[in-house]
């Protein structure tokens, strides 16, 4: 039997600041599990690398499902497999084609994204010298509204996939499945 995929709770405080002028985001970005030495990985299915804005590939934890305190964005069903892109809850799904920052080429950008509102300062991994925060080795202050970024997981099963869950979770995933199904096919 297969247990889903549920990230430590450690992970929702794991978080880098990115200045503006590395992402042309008003404010900058607070980042999940960014930066060299940082990539949280018990964060993320087995086998997912990578983090940021902008991967260089989309990865998909298959056969899976979306971690309990994550919701779905972008459900697809075409006959054989049900696809979903996991995003934590209390987030909003952001998806988006820019050239902005990318190299030179278009990058499609997506990840989980909300607003952090602390009027308080609070201290955050800072991803190199950032202008206006105050910097100390390798944490900074950050106050006020930024934009928080998370990456999302996308996952993927089929029918026969269901048999390596517990049964609870085996006929939920049913229902999900066969609902998806009908209602892509009325």
């Amino acid at each position: 039997m297969s247990a889903v995929f549920t990230p430590p709770s450690s992970c929702s405080s794991h978080w880098t600041s990115e200045s503006q002028a590395a992402n042309s985001v008003t404010g900058g970005l607070l980042i999940q599990n960014a930066g060299a030495g940082r990539n949280d990985e018990p964060c993320y299915p087995p086998g997912f690398g990578g983090w940021g804005i902008a991967p260089s590939f989309i990865q998909i934890f298959s056969p899976g499902v979306c971690p309990s305190e994550y919701t779905t964005a972008n459900n697809n069903y075409d006959g054989h497999t049900t696809t979903a892109v996991c995003y934590l809850s209390k987030f909003g799904y952001t998806n988006f084609i820019s050239s902005v920052n990318a190299g030179g080429k278009t990058a499609q950008f997506y990840g989980c994204t909300s607003i952090f509102t602390n009027a308080d300062p609070t201290t955050v991994f800072a991803e190199g010298d950032d202008d206006g925060v105050t910097s100390s080795g390798m944490l900074t202050t950050v106050s006020g509204l930024i934009t928080m970024w998370a990456q999302p997981i996308a996952v993927a099963f089929q029918q026969h996939d269901l048999s390596l869950f517990t049964t609870s979770q085996s006929r939920r995933l049913k229902l999900r499945h066969l609902s998806l199904a009908q209602a892509l096919h009325l």
